[in-house]
């Protein structure tokens, strides 16, 4: 136009390359996201090293398979993950310092939707299941062929009938063909309904995914004629949707197992921190016990077993004295008093052991 304006045809023909080229950027830039990260177009003295963190992140993949990427295809319930799976971003986790605590984080998250995915497909494995057809033998007339069946089967009777009939008169030929005339008369009758029986083989419902399907393959005779949604056992085993709730399903198994034994480690290191605790409570306890300055202190604070050696060692001391000053009367008396101490600490605890210790002194000062 003569104002510069574009004609409609061609306006709508940018609009429509713009469009594309829009698109085509936006999977290249995913693409290269993927590969190698959102910041790989900074310095790496500028990078942090956290874009695993950002909000548009696939944690899932971080640890395992994307449920959205995988069963998106073939269950209409799970949406398709629109978030960023990036292989350099789960390279960067590894490497990060707090790398267990964040795979923790997503491995919980993860093992949660696991289970959601196979919770709801179990509810549909009972739904369904409540729906299955057994097997059976099913035979479909038209109107007009039930009363054509009908008048045959009339028919047979009334021959069947003359039969009889003329048997017991003793017209044998007669009878014969009235025989003939019946057999035939049921022949016609099952080549009616055969044409028109059709044997259905029987439904179950797969236990991962919870997808009902026919009893058999293809090769089952008898029911060729497939309605819309039915589906072979064996075609349903060989499909791709059925592989993906395998996989998540072992996921979800694998993932159960994982988390069992890091609770028995997380128990185990609980018991070992609080053991070494305690024994090393009672280790200081114990060390501060023979660390006692004078053997009355010791006298005073120990254990009945403890005060039992220390009134020994003061028996000891008494007679040792008692020899230098030449007291053998007194030495006597000190060690008796000193033997009666040792019991008694042994029976009565610290208070007697003090006692008999001051005892034994007067009895060494006396000499």
């Amino acid at each position: 136009d003569a104002d510069g304006a574009l004609p409609p045809k061609r306006l709508l023909h940018r609009l429509r390359l713009g469009s594309w080229s829009g698109v085509a950027m936006k999977s290249a830039k995913d693409m290269l996201d993927s590969l190698m990260g959102p910041s790989r177009n900074m310095a790496a003295k500028d990078r942090k090293g956290d874009d695993f963190k950002m909000d548009n992140v696939c944690t899932h993949f971080f640890v395992g398979l994307c449920p959205g990427q995988l069963l998106c295809k073939h269950v209409e319930a799970v949406e398709k993950c629109k978030l960023l799976h990036s292989v350099a971003l789960k390279e960067e986790l590894e490497k990060h310092p707090d790398c267990e605590k964040y795979k923790r984080e997503y491995e919980d998250k993860y093992t949660r939707r696991l289970e959601e995915i196979c919770s709801d497909a179990d509810a549909k494995v009972a739904k369904e299941k409540r729906k299955c057809r057994p097997p059976e033998t099913v035979i479909k007339l038209p109107d007009h062929l039930k009363i054509k069946v009908q008048c045959y089967e009339e028919a047979r009777a009334e021959r069947l009938k003359e039969a009889n009939d003329r048997g017991e008169a003793g017209d044998l030929e007669g009878s014969q063909m009235a025989m003939r005339s019946s057999q035939q008369a049921q022949r016609d009758i099952d080549g009616i309904n055969k044409a028109h029986t059709s044997t259905f083989p029987g439904e179950d419902v797969c236990k991962l995914c919870g997808i009902k399907y026919l009893l058999g393959g293809a090769g089952v005779t008898g029911y060729e004629r497939l309605k819309d949604g039915e589906l072979w056992e064996e075609d349903h085993y060989k499909s791709k949707g059925h592989e993906a709730y395998k996989q998540v399903r072992d996921a979800l198994t694998e993932m159960r197992k994982k988390r069992r034994e890091r609770e028995q480690d997380d128990d185990t290191a609980r018991k070992t921190g609080k053991g070494g605790a305690e024994a090393e409570t009672e280790g200081g306890a114990a060390k501060a016990r023979r660390g006692s300055a004078t053997p009355e202190t010791a006298v005073t604070a120990a254990t009945p077993t403890a005060a039992t050696a220390a009134a020994g060692t003061k028996a000891a001391t008494a007679v040792a004295i008692a020899t230098e000053n030449g007291a053998e009367i007194e030495t006597g008396t000190a060690a008796a008093t000193a033997v009666t101490a040792v019991a008694a600490t042994a029976a009565t605890g610290g208070t007697t052991t003090g006692t008999a210790a001051g005892t034994t002194g007067i009895a060494i000062g006396g000499g």
